[in-house]
């Protein structure tokens, strides 16, 4: 457990010191920064099922360029498969990729595909036979990782990252980071999302916030412990504090039904070791892994949530999540209280302040929604249809640089953002106070693809100005952060067999999860229940879950 706090506080150190000295920019700055083929055909570039590479640095084109701009001497088309958010302009047309062109020389034929379908085309595409040259935000899993590169069909990369992306390569030197993207064979398949480690307002998460006018005209302070929460939605019904004498305010507003659970779980001391471990965490008197869905505590935050809904205090649109009637809720003022990123996201900053921890009945007061630095493995990832792997590794390394950072997250000096006289990159108001009414996401999503998340890169304080990175939802942020879990982890990397078993019997568990939980928050399925419910997953395979579980969190800990 200490090694892996160490190992994460390396993270940080990392990121800095590449940042500083490893930046993305011109031909001479770049120089150190990419390098790779351009015009290889399938068979010298891709990789056997054993990923093993076939490129030797006397077979490289002349077309291409190991350092410095452009990537490759004459225009090169790669065809990438990519998710695009709700909030999201049309990629072709993005100042982002559009500004990127111009500088490497290299086309992106986006095939774009929505939040709602992603899993369902992509699992097609990979059944097809047919894969593009990269996924980007594909939201590949580990297992996914594991199963694609057993098969041969994503490309082993770490040489190529050795060569031809000096960015990555520094962060990689961080061992948690090396390890976390490392399968059992060695080798690495995929490009991370990452996070500095004193980025707060990213690593919190999505956070409680409540109508500060609403809790003025009701007489209430924010609530302390769970108890006072119910009280404050109840007075927020009844009260009508909007003064417009109908029943319109919403209490609490949940982006969705799973959001109303990792909200509480801290308050009843379940999660403890972060965001990306939902279902399992450490029973700290024990030492041993606990299957939280199964928890005496999580039973009673499930029949906390169904005392909330039954008496009509959270928002029906949490069961049918609708990300723009959510948004256009918020931006009418109808919520008491909201669990979000901020109230930028509505056009309402200055209407809502960031909640301090609750404690909860049994004397709990944790933060779980709390990410670690990796944020996910899978966020870009070249087939081994590719027949240009050198030159799109160049291409992806230059977001994990300071001025790949920088043109993925802030845009065009002049256009989207300016430097002030104190050094500090702030949007210009065509973002922060948009013409046509677009909230932030709206914004930027018109600029860049950043909203929604799930992009390869790095995420830093520096660049991040989204709702994370505002002031007001940083400050959230050191409110929580004396409660953070003391031990963080990192997702799980599993071997091809572990990885059978999260895609099979770990998939049916999730789901099960998913729509019991659901089903007892809503009354669908009375606590009556609980017993055959719980039961159930032992007919599912929860000890070999379990089993699998423990071997690949047990890896994080070896030497």
């Amino acid at each position: 457990m200490k090694k892996l706090k160490r190992s994460l506080a390396l993270v940080t150190a990392f990121i800095l010191v590449f940042t500083l000295m490893s930046g993305c920019s011109d031909k001479s700055e770049v120089g150190g920064e990419e390098s790779s083929a351009n015009g290889q055909n399938n068979e010298n570039a891709g990789s056997d099922k054993n990923g093993e590479e076939g490129t030797a640095d006397s077979d490289l084109p002349d077309n291409f360029n190991a350092q410095g701009f452009p990537i490759v001497d004459e225009p090169i088309t790669l065809k990438f498969f990519a998710r695009k958010f709700v909030s999201h302009a049309d990629w072709k047309d993005m100042l982002v990729w559009k500004e990127y062109e111009k500088l490497t020389n290299i086309h992106i034929e986006w095939e774009l595909v929505s939040d709602e379908n992603i899993t369902e085309r992509r699992n097609v595409v990979m059944a097809s036979g047919d894969l593009p040259d990269a996924f980007h935000t594909a939201l590949f899993g580990s297992s996914h990782i594991v199963k694609y590169a057993d098969e041969g069909l994503f490309l082993r990369v770490d040489d190529l990252i050795e060569k031809y992306a000096p960015n990555l390569s520094t962060i990689l030197q961080d061992p948690m980071v090396k390890m976390g993207l490392t399968l059992e064979d060695g080798g690495i398949y995929s490009f991370p999302n990452l996070v500095e480690e004193d980025a707060l307002g990213l690593r919190a998460g999505g956070k409680l916030w409540y109508n500060t006018a609403w809790l003025k005209t009701l007489g209430k302070s924010q609530p302390i412990n769970t108890d006072e929460f119910y009280q404050l939605l109840k007075a927020i019904k009844e009260g009508d504090p909007n003064g417009n004498g109908k029943a319109d305010e919403i209490p609490f507003a949940p982006q969705d039904i799973a959001t109303v659970v990792n909200l509480l779980k801290g308050s009843w001391g379940l999660g403890n070791r972060g965001s990306s471990h939902p279902y399992v965490d450490v029973n700290e008197e024990s030492g041993e892994l606990r299957f939280i869905p199964t928890d005496p505590r999580y039973k009673e935050i499930l029949e906390y949530s169904n005392m909330l809904y039954k008496e009509g205090l959270i928002d029906e649109l949490a069961f049918t999540p609708d990300w723009s009637k959510h948004v256009a809720q918020g931006q009418e003022g109808l919520y008491g209280s909201f669990f979000g990123i901020g109230p930028i996201l509505f056009n309402q900053v200055g209407n809502y302040e960031s909640a301090s921890i609750m404690e909860g009945p049994h004397g709990d007061k944790m933060w779980y929604p709390t990410g670690s630095t990796i944020w996910g493995i899978g966020n870009f990832v070249i087939t081994t249809s590719n027949k240009y792997p050198e030159a799109t590794v160049r291409w992806i390394d230059y977001f994990y640089g300071e001025d790949g950072c920088k043109l993925f997250f802030m845009g065009k000096e002049g256009e989207t953002f300016e430097v002030t006289p104190e050094g500090e990159y702030e949007f210009l108001d065509v973002i922060k106070n948009n013409p046509d009414g677009l909230n932030l996401d709206q914004a930027v999503g018109q600029f860049t693809s950043q909203p929604g998340g799930g992009y390869p890169g790095l995420l830093t304080n520096k660049f991040f100005k989204g709702a994370e990175g505002r002031p007001e939802s940083i400050e959230g942020s050191k409110k929580l952060l004396p409660y953070f879990p003391k031990e963080i982890w990192p997702p799980n990397l599993y071997t091809v067999e572990q990885s059978e078993v999260m895609s099979s019997i770990g998939n049916d568990i999730n789901t099960y999860i998913t729509e019991s939980m659901a089903k007892f928050i809503r009354g669908d399925m009375p606590f009556s229940e609980w017993d055959n419910y719980v039961a159930q997953f032992d007919k599912m395979g929860l000890n070999q879950y379990l089993k699998v579980y423990k071997e690949a969190t047990e890896k994080l800990f070896k030497e």
